[in-house]
């Protein structure tokens, strides 16, 4: 988190890296970050060259670039020789990186948030965070799917506690800002569950306008889907024959 690293100073190598791009940016100097596999970095331009800066190192830049440099290094950590020459081990280094812009760290920011509230059960928090990630870096599959996976869980959820209107406002949320289409099969399966929930608990009540506003509704999100049709038909058989047998 961010704000742990500004509040007492504790930080990695995503917050520290965020932290100090944008303070940069923010002095009008370009900047963007090395992602590696299990670590990334500032690397900014002045005056048209590049450097790299390491922010969680304490002299602030890689702390060897050559075999020079390198030995220089392991003699501050007590060794006299590397099992490995620099140029191997930069090599090894290099290889999986790429640089990234700002905004790819701070949506793993979110995507961290997300899976602290999802273990924690706080399942809406979780879903926001999801969806802050994905609109900071919409290019990335996985955040758009993780936001889908838990928007399908969520609305879940609300039915499965027997509260269907609630599902069906956030599932028509979501299709309002174009979010779901990762998961649509399932959702448009679950968006069919939900009518017909909210059909049930009508015909229940013996509301049949509101059982028709339903299907009206049902039609006009989900037009020629034969499930939907099969549903209608299903549920004014059943208020049909409920009235025959009230003598209606």
């Amino acid at each position: 988190s961010v704000l742990t690293l500004l509040e007492d100073g504790t930080y990695n190598c995503v917050s520290a890296t965020l932290v100090f791009n944008s303070l940069l940016e923010g002095l009008g100097i370009r900047t963007a970050a090395v992602e590696l596999p299990t670590h990334t970095y500032s690397v900014i331009w002045v005056d048209g060259k590049r450097v790299e800066v390491e922010t969680t190192h304490s002299v602030g830049f890689e702390p060897f670039r050559n075999e020079a440099e390198y030995q220089a290094f392991l003699r501050t950590r007590g060794l006299r020789v590397g099992v490995q020459g620099a140029e191997s081990v930069l090599v090894k280094r290099d290889a999986g990186q790429r640089i990234v812009p700002n905004r790819v760290l701070l949506s793993y920011v979110y995507t961290n948030r997300a899976t602290v509230a999802a273990d924690d059960d706080e399942m809406v928090d979780a879903w926001r965070s999801y969806r802050r990630a994905a609109a900071l870096v919409p290019e990335e599959a996985k955040n758009a799917f993780n936001r889908d996976a838990l928007l399908h869980n969520l609305a879940l959820s609300y039915l499965e506690e027997g509260e269907p209107s609630r599902a069906m406002r956030l599932l028509f949320a979501a299709s309002r800002l174009g979010e779901g289409g990762g998961l649509s099969h399932k959702l448009r399966r679950l968006l069919i569950y939900t009518y017909d929930r909210l059909a049930e608990l009508a015909l229940e009540d013996g509301d049949l306008e509101e059982l028709e506003r339903i299907f009206v509704s049902a039609n006009a999100r989900l037009p020629h889907e034969p499930r939907v049709l099969e549903l209608e038909a299903s549920w004014i058989q059943k208020a049909a024959m409920g009235m025959a047998d009230q003598g209606q």
